[in-house]
């Protein structure tokens, strides 16, 4: 379910929205119809949103660059092959720009992007590959030298195949502690993101920042509730 953000937030926070699966044979929290998606993507279009790179979240965050007109980040979890066949060109379609973060162990499996796609959606222009470990473990479970491998080694992996900088880390399950925090800062990630619904603030800790999850359950009415602080006042 969306959750209510206070409109003081329309201009010291972006919304980020966080995707998983998009399947004509949706069902379940995780997953939705490319017909939903679809309704979303030209509810944003046609409130005048503009799609931001992590790069350009994190120079506002670090007050390097100013944010254009009703900012939003666009992030699709775990690296289904899914977004490349319903979800990329519906982004395309708009001109949208969108972060996928990958688990690059996964890579190749049934289900998941392969490699030539990656290469591809990062080639493209639209598309930013950014990292979700090796083995989506619950990190805040592991041993450190284990979290150091699995967000290192990612990081590592996506740089070979997309040639993109990578920046950004997305916490398994939104499983995380103090270490693991520490273990993705000195692997060289400027930007991370939980799972704790809410926007993200413009001063807030760059590597425990807040998303909003779209689940398969939920209505446009709900979808629009959810940006309220952001598109409230449209004349479009």
């Amino acid at each position: 379910m969306p959750h209510s953000v206070p409109l003081a937030l329309a201009t010291d926070a972006v919304p980020v929205l966080m995707y998983h699966d998009i399947r004509p044979d949706a069902h379940g929290l995780w997953t939705l119809t490319p017909e939903q998606f679809m309704a979303e993507m030209a509810f944003l279009h046609h409130c005048g949103f503009h799609t931001l790179t992590p790069q350009e979240l994190e120079a506002a965050m670090s007050g390097d660059a100013a944010l254009p007109p009703r900012p939003i980040l666009l992030t699709f979890d775990d690296g289904y092959e899914s977004f490349y066949q319903d979800a990329y060109p519906v982004l395309r379609r708009y001109g949208m720009h969108a972060t996928v973060f990958v688990i690059t162990g996964f890579v190749g499996r049934p289900g998941y992007l392969t490699r030539a796609q990656l290469q591809t959606l990062a080639s493209a222009g639209w598309v930013t590959l950014e990292s979700h470990t090796v083995d989506h473990p619950r990190l805040a479970h592991l041993s450190p030298e284990r979290v150091n491998w699995e967000v290192r080694q990612s990081r590592s992996d996506l740089d070979l195949w997309s040639n993109q900088p990578v920046m950004a880390f997305a916490y398994p399950y939104g499983d995380y502690n103090r270490f693991t925090v520490q273990a993705v800062a000195a692997a060289g990630y400027q930007l991370a993101f939980t799972t704790h619904p809410g926007y993200a603030p413009l001063n807030g800790d760059p590597l425990q920042l807040p998303r909003l999850e779209v689940s398969g359950g939920i209505t446009m009415r709900q979808f629009e509730e959810m940006l309220a602080p952001s598109w409230a006042g449209s004349s479009g």
